[in-house]
């Protein structure tokens, strides 16, 4: 199946968009061009190459960021040309609907599994890439058997073992400080731009926003058996709309409780009084479209190409 697929991201990326573009540009575009018939070689050689060690994950990966980036040189193509031509487009390429539950989930709130990806906002022209969830890089399995050691922990109450699993997070990473911490953070952000970058990365420096908190914090929940989603809301403060926030759902005998990692005077709160008056000032609306997750990228390109 995977060979096949790749077989019809080559003969797609090769003859499609390269074609679309000789013809809207002319003379003019073809240094623009050759890029595209490079990247399209390259995608069929990385995908290639994963397929033969036999990793989806990878060959996903390798056509999403690519495909990206063909959509973006050849939206410069149609540009200089003054002529719109038929050039790939991301949303057909990963679906953007509701109507797809096998490819992703949108809104409310998601269990976060190995390989799904949290979609950041570069897809909207923002400065984050999506997270992929990862098991295997050296943080995640220190962060993992530590969770694994609190959910089996039977003299811990429910609260007593989130809260361990949020201190041991907070030792791992840390919200940025100072300016070259910033920078430290941006750097990686920009290295996966349209991308994916692993949750790990975000350990190995130390660094991350409100996203990287609730992703971590959600991944060790889960794998400590607890009830639990992770969610996203826009905020308002004293009434006025502030930041997007990512952040931590439990369930406690029937009720939805807050867990927030970076924000721990949140911690506890009903979700029905951060959405209603609030606490500490702020309140929280649910978002209904963001960000997606998306499961197995390969086959939303094989669903896309059939």
């Amino acid at each position: 199946m995977l060979q096949r697929i790749a077989q019809r991201i080559e003969s797609f990326l090769t003859r499609t968009p390269v074609r679309a573009a000789q013809s809207a540009v002319q003379s003019t575009g073809q240094a623009l061009v050759r890029k595209l018939e490079h990247d399209a070689l390259k995608l069929s050689t990385q995908v290639q190459q994963r397929i033969a060690q036999g990793s989806a994950q990878a060959a996903g990966a390798a056509v999403e960021g690519t495909v990206v980036g063909l959509r973006r040189e050849g939206a410069a193509i149609t540009k200089a040309a003054g002529h719109a031509a038929p050039l790939p487009d991301l949303h057909a390429l990963i679906p953007d609907s509701v109507t797809s539950p096998a490819q992703f989930t949108r809104g409310g709130f998601k269990k976060l599994m190995p390989n799904h990806r949290v979609q950041g906002s570069d897809i909207v022209g923002g400065t984050q890439p999506s997270f992929l969830i990862e098991r295997d890089s050296k943080p995640m399995r220190e962060l993992l058997e530590h969770a694994r050691q609190v959910g089996s922990d039977k003299k811990l109450t429910l609260w007593q073992k989130i809260e361990a699993i949020q201190e041991r997070t907070r030792k791992s990473i840390r919200y940025p400080a100072s300016g070259a911490q910033q920078e430290a953070l941006q750097a990686l952000n920009r290295q996966h731009l349209l991308g994916a970058a692993g949750i790990g990365e975000y350990h190995k420096i130390g660094f991350a926003d409100c996203r990287g908190f609730a992703v971590t914090t959600q991944v060790l929940l889960q794998e400590a058996k607890i009830d639990s989603f992770f969610s996203y809301a826009r905020t308002f403060y004293q009434g006025a709309p502030g930041v997007d926030h990512a952040f931590n759902v439990v369930r406690e005998n029937g009720k939805l409780f807050v867990v927030d990692t970076l924000n721990q005077a949140f911690n506890k709160v009903p979700l029905t009084t951060m959405l209603s008056q609030g606490a500490q000032g702020y309140r929280f609306e649910l978002h209904q479209a963001l960000p997606f997750v998306y499961r197995n990228p390969i086959e939303n390109v094989a669903a896309a190409l059939r």
